[in-house]
């Protein structure tokens, strides 16, 4: 075992997060290692868990015999690959900063304290021979003319999102996505949680952001759907008979033609319930893929949305001609393309969608960065064709996306909040999570 000693409350940190993951990534992220103490922090990690292993409570003695028998293999896990590349990619750029800022120094002022003395550049040898030093992190601040101000910022709304995604590490697809989002001037306004652009604002600033950044709540209010709902909760003592009759009675309501479309896909989710119940349980999740719940529930539903409406849902890892003159190339599973825009060169996306099986925190992330840069890009390419268009007709366009997992669907609409000299600042917001509502609305931002 090896005699080395981890200089940070390491033995205490891990006990009391263990259960997170095993600890990991976080446990790098506490110690403050660098990319250049890779193997230290690895080393680390292993002697506070064989330390473990002899502690007085037996659930986290018992799980740190399990991790030192099954050889430590969670420090192989993607999320600790993905960390230490997140990392390196952080020190990449703080280096190239570095570098600049030093060009820059000594092309105007040759005096400047960051010449050290030789003596000291020995001193600082010396000293990482013993220990190596965590490296020098200068805060990058960043300055944007969005225009957009709120109160409790000292900067504007792009400037804040940009410098704090310039000074975050990425160690796992939730912190690549915020960082990637900042990067691109994107304030997501769905997400609170812990590491989300939101929860680093201040509690002023944060309900100042929420007052005037909320999204328009608009009532949809259709006869027919109050009739079906209505119908739904009709007799649900037999489940069975009770599918069978509201499929009868909605199948051979009297309603107006524009409205069949409702009434399909009511069908459709009814028929679904009914004749392939094996859909919504628990015990078959386990084993349908990702192309099960699309060709089993979702593709009758959003082909029926969109049919007769001059948009085209273009389906299977498909990449759109603008995607790749963006360098993107980024695949989507659910394309919705607009054929009816004679004055664009070409067929333009005007929304997208990502499915999985099932709902992760990984996997929610991947998709969603996916989704919302695809449609940063093809709303830039509807403001190239309409140049005339005025700053508050800007904010009444929205980018509908959809994250589908199972049957699932959560819908968010991407704004451009400001059309400045310089810059774009775009908003992510959350439209609905009710699947029939999201849909229609989704049809709405289309035409």
């Amino acid at each position: 075992m090896s005699t080395e000693i981890v200089l940070w409350n390491a033995a205490e940190w891990l006990k009391a997060n263990y259960k997170e993951s095993n600890g990991l990534p976080m446990f790098f992220v506490k110690g403050d290692y660098s990319y250049q103490s890779r193997d230290k922090a690895m080393n680390d990690y292993v002697i506070t868990v064989k330390l473990a292993k002899s502690s007085d409570d037996p659930h986290y003695s018992q799980w740190a015999n399990a991790v030192s028998e099954a050889e430590f293999s969670v420090l192989s896990n993607r999320s600790v690959n993905e960390f230490w590349a997140g990392l390196l990619d952080y020190e990449n750029r703080q280096n190239s900063l570095n570098a600049f800022q030093k060009i820059k120094f000594i092309n105007s002022d040759p005096s400047s304290s960051q010449f050290k003395p030789s003596v000291a550049q020995k001193s600082k040898r010396k000293h990482s021979s013993h220990h190596p030093p965590q490296s020098s992190r200068q805060k990058i601040v960043v300055n944007e003319i969005d225009g957009v101000f709120i109160p409790g910022l000292s900067s504007s709304v792009g400037s804040f999102i940009g410098t704090l995604a310039s000074n975050s590490q990425i160690f796992d697809r939730k912190s690549r996505y915020f960082v990637t989002l900042g990067m691109n001037g994107i304030l997501d306004m769905t997400d609170t949680t812990p590491g989300s652009q939101l929860s680093h604002l201040p509690e002023e600033a944060l309900q100042a952001c929420q007052n005037k950044f909320a999204p328009d709540q608009r009532e949809i209010s259709l006869d027919t759907i109050e009739k079906y709902e209505e119908l739904l909760f009709f007799n649900e003592k037999n489940y069975r008979n009770f599918l069978q009759k509201s499929l009868d009675s909605i199948k051979y309501s009297r309603i107006p033609d524009q409205d069949d479309i409702v009434r399909d896909v009511y069908q459709h989710i009814l028929k679904v319930h009914l004749y392939s119940p094996e859909v919504f349980t628990e015990k078959t999740r386990n084993f349908l893929s990702e192309q099960d719940y699309i060709i089993k529930f979702w593709s009758y539903i959003i082909e029926t949305v969109f049919r007769s409406s001059g948009i085209i849902a273009h389906w299977g890892d498909t990449i759109s001609s603008f995607s790749i003159e963006n360098g993107t190339l980024t695949k989507m599973d659910l394309r919705l393309i607009n054929l009816c825009a004679d004055s664009l060169k070409e067929a333009l996306d005007v929304g997208n969608a990502e499915f999985a099986k099932k709902e992760s925190e990984s996997k929610y992330y991947k998709d969603l960065l996916k989704a919302v840069l695809s449609s940063k890009i093809h709303l830039n390419e509807l403001l190239k064709n309409f140049p005339g268009m005025t700053q508050e007709r800007v904010k009444e366009l929205k980018m509908p996306l959809c994250i589908i997992t199972g049957t699932a669907c959560y819908v968010y609409g991407l704004h451009l909040e400001s059309r400045d000299k310089r810059g774009r600042d775009f908003r992510l917001a959350e439209e609905s999570i009710d699947t029939e509502e999201s849909l229609f609305r989704c049809k709405g931002y289309g035409r």
